[in-house]
């Protein structure tokens, strides 16, 4: 396990490096740029042709492609920084994990139930959706006490992590001052 913690980032390939040790400005031309220069250019086509079924089919994809970033980011941190935990920590990245893994399941039949014109149960759909919601605020949680906890090598208690949970919620904004912390950790 202590082998484990000491090589995690030699586990992560291509686009994990990316996100671990990629500059704020690098990210945030990933995550904030490039989707929404490809909304406008997508979105412009659409208005173009004037036809809505075509609109209601290209929305959902382009929101499915900017939630995959997102949570490909998240879930890359999380995992990332669950390995450099100080020992005896109580978080569970399982958890963590199916949360995270929902939440993209849930957004892909949503947005291809909603692309199509499916019927669904909008009682059923809401308790799915306040679950979906849930998991991604699990995950600004877990990232968030995982990153203090680690710059610290204990646990970090709520009052620790506040206002990195508050950047990361805001992470356009948050990301110029997390990213440094994040490279810090994961290139010692």
């Amino acid at each position: 396990m202590e082998n484990q913690r000491n090589n995690s980032l030699n586990s992560f390939q291509g686009f994990k490096k990316f996100y671990l040790l990629s500059s704020a400005g690098k990210l945030f031309l990933l995550l904030v740029i490039v989707p929404f220069i490809g909304q406008f250019v997508l979105m412009s086509i659409v208005m173009s042709t004037r036809d809505p079924k075509l609109i209601f089919m290209i929305m959902p994809l382009i929101m499915l492609i900017f939630m995959a970033l997102f949570i490909s980011w998240f879930y890359t941190l999380g995992t990332g920084l669950y390995y450099k935990l100080p020992q005896g920590n109580n978080l569970n990245v399982k958890f963590f994990k199916f949360n995270l893994i929902y939440t993209i399941i849930y957004s892909i039949v949503f947005m291809v139930n909603f692309g199509f014109g499916g019927i669904v149960n909008f009682g059923l759909l809401f308790l799915f959706h306040l679950y979906a919601m849930f998991g991604i605020f699990y995950g600004l949680y877990f990232i968030s006490k995982t990153l203090v906890s680690v710059e610290k090598q204990q646990i970090a208690k709520f009052g620790d992590y506040f206002d990195v949970l508050f950047m990361f919620w805001f992470f356009p904004i948050g990301i110029w001052v997390l990213q440094p912390r994040i490279i810090k950790i994961f290139k010692q």
